[in-house]
This record gives structure tokens, C-alpha cells and sequence, in this order.
């Protein structure tokens, strides 16, 4: 009985490597600002943090643009419009309950204005080490 030679095989095929994911990178930023804004100057600030914002687009235009701020009354809340309009996500870290930060607010427009822009955001709620409320509301040492 004759054996048949075993067939030659040809180079080894191998399926092409998967690609290397690269992690989706983002262009945060954070604001801090005052809380008591001149209402005559809020135009020029406006028109300052569009452009320089526009101006982080332009520069890195592969990154999409993400706001950090917990939208306290004045400079913070003014730079998260200004970021939404220039079509960013916003991302806010809330030290403590909506309804105790709500206290804070001089009045009721920048409560709502406050409420608007949560409303927008994707909210990080951050842990204390109380839920009494009264207690957050005491000032720290």
C-alpha cells in the first residue's frame, strides 16, 4: 500500500495582528473663577473664553473638548455656556446635594441658570463622609 507524501505547505497564514487601540483622549478644562462678576464685563469675558477655547479647537482638532466645572454663580457657570456653545461635553463634580447647593446661589436667576446647565452635564456626584445636611453646611475648619 503506497502512503501518499504529505502535501507541501505552503508559508504559515496568520490572521494580521488586531491593531493597537489607542485610548480616546479628551482636551479637559477646568475653571475656577470668581463668583461676583462686573456685569459690564461679562461680554469681554464671554468673547475671551469663546476665542480661547476656539483657539484649543483649532490647535488640536483631534480632541474633543470637555468642560470641568461645578458651576458655582459667576465665572464657572459663564465658562460652561461659553463651552457648550462651542459644542462641548460638560462634566460637573457636585461636592455635595443639588438641594444644599442650591442655597448657595445669590439668586434665583443663577439658581436656574445652575439648574439649566446641570441639565446638560454629565454630573459626578461626590461622596462625603456625612449625609447629614446640616453639618455640610457648616463651614469646614
Amino acid at each position: 500500500m503506497a502512503v501518499a507524501a504529505p502535501a507541501q505547505a505552503g508559508p504559515a497564514v496568520h490572521a494580521p495582528a488586531p491593531a493597537i487601540a489607542t485610548p480616546a483622549t479628551a482636551l479637559v478644562l477646568g475653571v475656577t473663577s470668581h463668583r461676583d462678576l462686573v456685569p459690564e464685563d461679562v461680554p469681554q469675558l464671554r468673547h475671551f473664553l469663546g476665542g480661547a477655547m476656539a483657539e484649543l479647537r483649532q490647535a488640536f482638532p483631534e480632541l474633543s473638548l470637555v468642560m470641568l466645572s461645578p458651576l458655582a454663580e459667576g465665572g464657572d457657570q459663564l465658562a460652561a455656556e461659553v463651552a457648550l456653545g462651542l459644542g462641548a461635553r460638560l462634566v460637573v463634580p457636585l461636592p455635595i446635594p443639588v438641594e444644599l447647593y442650591l442655597e448657595d446661589f445669590a439668586d434665583s436667576e443663577a439658581r436656574i441658570r445652575f439648574l439649566w446647565l446641570l441639565a446638560q452635564a454629565d454630573v459626578i456626584p461626590l461622596t462625603s463622609a456625612t449625609t447629614d445636611l446640616d453639618r455640610l453646611r457648616t463651614p469646614g475648619p
